[in-house]
């Protein structure tokens, strides 16, 4: 930096117990200063990478050196490839200096907390530090969720994590606790009607009514996928999804065995074309394809037509006879507390799987008779 290179990466400085590491400084001789570009892999702009470079402008500043423009460098989702990589197209560069500077003030007030913490005896507990993420989202939950019963009050669907927490310190603990006339939303009164009664709500005639639209035979699918921030082959976009693997389950009666094929990419290369072809061999023109989690399925199929014309009509006429499985759940057709609020978790046999495997829920629905009402 001293010799004013016109670019670096990876520069590194320190200064007043702080330390950034910057991705890119290209040195401007126009305003004697040197121009941050922060790198994310990410499709687009994000809060927190503004909270990104605004700790390095502090840091660098702080350590003695003038800062110029700020931009993050991000990938360009609408980039297509087609022939030889460009990374002019591939990379979009955008200039977050208004938008840093907004954010000064309040990342300096993080950095003071942060120096606080870092200066503390004992561990820090969270009255003094509150955790923002959810129970499920917490990297730490013993630290910040400590000692919490079975049947949480966090269990709740749809309830904010300071609400929640609100609850828990007013001595409702777990669901068990709630009083009647506490305001909840239908869905989380089914959950503490269910923890009070200590069996499942099962709604009988909604999963039949629900069950009675599939058509046989029924083609259970799954995609395993792959996804690459820069395209690896023609026509692919940044981080776009590539499936390479399937399984089918198919069942040609409500009595039949099911029946299992799959298919497995033998290399590296755009698998869609041999993907589908095969599919086509498996799954017919009639017959409804199950699913846990329709979006993924539906969306890997949408993309796959558009990457391959004439595979289009027959993908898109899966997702037109798609049925979700999760959509019992999500539906409230069958609330158990011991999925702990969430679609694709349930607790088996004293394990937890999550997510859930689609044979589990099959098997686990069979035990409590739901496939005979």
């Amino acid at each position: 930096m001293e010799k004013r290179e016109p670019c670096l990466f990876q520069a590194t400085a320190i200064g007043d117990g702080l330390l950034a590491m910057a991705d890119v400084l290209v040195f401007d001789p126009s305003s004697d200063a040197w121009d941050i570009f922060e790198v994310k892999g990410s499709t687009s702009l994000k809060s927190t990478h503004l909270q990104d470079v605004t700790f390095q402008v502090l840091a660098f500043e702080r350590a003695g050196y003038r800062i110029g423009k700020l931009s993050v460098i991000h990938l360009n989702k609408g980039y297509v490839r087609r022939g030889q990589l460009d990374v002019s197209q591939l990379l979009a560069i955008t200039d977050v200096t208004a938008a840093s500077a907004a954010l000064r003030d309040s990342v300096a007030a993080s950095i003071i907390k942060a120096k606080a913490a870092i200066e503390l005896r004992d561990a820090p507990n969270v009255t003094d530090f509150p955790c923002t993420c959810s129970l499920d989202d917490c990297p730490c939950t013993g630290l910040c969720f400590p000692d919490l019963p079975p049947q949480s009050i966090f269990c709740l669907q749809r309830m904010s994590t300071k609400k929640a927490r609100s609850y828990h310190e007013q001595g409702i603990r777990t669901l068990l606790d709630v009083p009647d006339d506490l305001k909840l939303s239908a869905r989380q009164k089914n959950q503490v009607r269910a923890a009070k009664a200590g069996t499942p709500i099962i709604d009988w005639a909604g999963i039949k009514q629900a069950l009675d639209g599939l058509e046989y035979p029924l083609y259970f699918l799954d995609y395993q996928t792959f996804a690459a921030s820069i395209p690896p082959f023609d026509n692919f976009r940044p981080c776009e999804v590539m499936p390479f693997q399937y399984s089918v389950h198919i069942m040609e009666a409500p009595t039949a065995e099911p029946t299992h094929v799959e298919f497995l990419a033998p290399a590296f290369r755009n698998t869609i074309p041999d993907l589908c072809r095969s599919l086509r061999t498996h799954i017919g023109e009639f017959g409804t394809v199950v699913v846990w989690n329709k979006r993924f399925e539906r969306t890997r199929n949408e993309e796959m037509a558009r990457l391959s014309r004439d595979d289009a009509a027959f993908l898109l006429s899966i997702n037109e006879r798609m049925f979700d499985l999760m959509d019992i759940f999500a539906d409230q057709l069958y609330v158990d507390i011991r999925f702990d609020g969430i679609f694709f978790r349930v607790q088996l046999g004293g394990l937890k799987a999550s997510p859930i495997r689609r044979t589990d829920v099959q098997s686990y629905l069979v035990s409590v008779g739901v496939t005979s009402p």
